[in-house]
């Protein structure tokens, strides 16, 4: 096969890509899953929507025991899925809270 040839060859097998829309994958910060005491305070940040599919899931990734667990379902911890801005304006109340 000559390089004409094979270029013929790739040419034709890739013409349609070459008409396809490129979509970009949206950048920057993303959903994240939060928890809060019984009290409503803020405990953390884990994971992100991305990569940890439901609360049960992420509660997994917060406390590993399960009777730990359990026992915070029980008193009414609470993990919730929280948008960039949310859980960045949480962080920053965390780290204001600590200098004073």
């Amino acid at each position: 096969m000559t390089l004409a040839e094979y270029k013929a060859q790739v040419d034709a097998k890739y013409a349609g890509m070459r008409n396809r829309p490129v979509t970009a994958k949206p950048r920057g910060p993303r959903p994240a899953w939060v928890m809060f005491d019984p009290q409503g305070r803020f405990e953390g940040i884990r994971g992100l929507a991305s990569d940890i599919a439901t609360a049960e899931e992420a509660h997994k990734k917060f406390t590993p025991l399960k009777k730990d667990r359990d026992r915070e379902n029980a008193e009414g911890y609470v993990i919730r899925l929280a948008e960039p801005i949310e859980w960045k304006a949480l962080i920053a109340a965390l780290d204001q809270e600590a200098k004073s």
